[in-house]
């Protein structure tokens, strides 16, 4: 069996297809269930958006680096933010690891991992954080959390 190296670390792009041809690459072969559950879910009331889907290899270590450098926020597990100036190498590298994937290690390389928020529940000029509290009970989301809880599996989904 040939494993595609680049495939697996987001260095190729060649198994992804842009999802109802915005600028979200996804895997082609997951394009069209993720197209239904959409199209359910707004039939139901909810607009999911995806906020990320496919990401490089060069952009998982932007993202990674920024977060090192402090240029992205390190939240802890509660979402709350970390003071880097505090913490040594190796305790920067697990605040990283609590949200991010190390580059070449993160399943949004495959073009199978998706980060989605509804639309219609997002407040006006609302930054989405895709932290917790927005999908827990009193969150913005925590409806079309729910609703996807009850049908997401219907479309081959799941939550890792």
């Amino acid at each position: 069996m040939f494993i595609d190296l680049d495939l697996l670390t987001g260095k190729s792009n060649a198994h992804l297809i842009p999802f109802r041809g915005g600028p979200f690459l996804v895997h082609q072969k997951m394009h069209d269930a993720l197209d239904k559950m959409f199209s359910k879910a707004l039939t139901d009331g909810f607009d999911l958006t995806l906020m990320s889907s496919f990401r490089s290899f060069e952009m998982q270590q932007k993202i990674w680096n920024d977060k090192a450098l402090g240029l992205r926020p390190l939240l802890d597990s509660n979402s709350c933010p970390i003071d880097i100036s505090t913490k040594n190498k190796e305790e920067i590298l697990f605040c990283i690891l609590r949200w991010s994937a190390i580059p070449g290690g993160s399943r949004h390389h495959w073009g199978s991992d998706i980060d989605l928020f509804d639309q219609r529940s997002k407040p006006f000029d609302y930054n989405v954080q895709l932290i917790p509290s927005e999908y827990e009970a009193g969150g913005p989301f925590f409806e079309s959390r729910l609703w996807l809880d009850e049908h997401m599996e219907e479309f081959g989904f799941f939550r890792p």
